[in-house]
């Protein structure tokens, strides 16, 4: 009689734990209790759209010239982040654009050639997004974010 009663608890238990093991990967007949879900199975929220494109401007690698003689040639990458609705305004205006930072360059160097300065880094953000902007006009781009700043 013990041995029955033995062996009826240990095959109550593994039913009990078939049942709990079914439950928990969504099968049988306990999934709908144990995982209740509140969505009605309604489909995921698109991600929102994008607001700006970056478009990358150029490389430019500019001398420092002193004394009459190159002391160093800075050279950066930087590119634009443009609205995307006003981006079909740019397209005639990138040699404009190219043009005007180059001999902007050459002008703010002078003074901030110093390649492990953030301030100087932050002041050639500021002239070349200033320029930018006066070329193409307001609401047309975001920034300007210059990727390498280094001298050669």
């Amino acid at each position: 009689m013990k041995k029955i009663l033995i062996l009826v608890v240990v095959i109550l238990l593994l039913a009990v734990a078939a049942l709990g093991a079914l439950g928990y990967f969504g099968k049988g007949p306990l999934a709908p209790l144990l995982f209740k879900s509140d969505a009605k199975d309604t489909p995921p929220a698109e991600p929102p759209a994008p607001r700006h494109r970056v478009i990358f401007l150029g490389e430019f690698v500019t001398p420092i010239v002193r004394n009459h003689a190159v002391e160093t040639q800075i050279a950066m990458d930087i590119d634009l982040e443009i609205n995307i609705g006003t981006s079909g305004k740019l397209n005639g205006l990138m040699p404009i654009i190219d043009h005007r930072v180059r001999m902007e360059l050459y002008d703010v160097l002078r003074d901030h050639a110093d390649t492990h300065s953030a301030a100087d880094r932050q002041a050639v953000h500021d002239r070349v997004l200033a320029i930018v902007q006066n070329t193409v006009g307001p609401g047309v781009v975001q920034n300007v974010s210059i990727r390498t700043f280094y001298s050669r």
